[in-house]
């Protein structure tokens, strides 16, 4: 994805985060809204996908047939 378009994307994103209502949305759903940079999402989904691929190991849960 371009930058620019990446960079746009964030920039809405923010803004709607920012908002009391939608913050006041996450919070009765049990969720913390926020926001980050780019650079900031990609290094903590790269974290979560290394957390979470070492739980299912430990847990000894296979892939099912068809699944990548």
């Amino acid at each position: 994805t371009p930058p620019e378009v990446i960079s746009k994307l964030n920039g809405a994103v923010r803004q709607v985060i920012a908002q009391r209502e939608v913050k006041q949305l996450f919070a009765k759903g049990g969720f913390d809204a926020f926001s980050s940079s780019p650079e900031e999402l990609g290094s903590y989904a790269k974290e979560q996908l290394a957390l979470w691929t070492q739980m299912i190991k430990d847990a000894g849960i296979a892939r099912s047939e068809g699944s990548q």
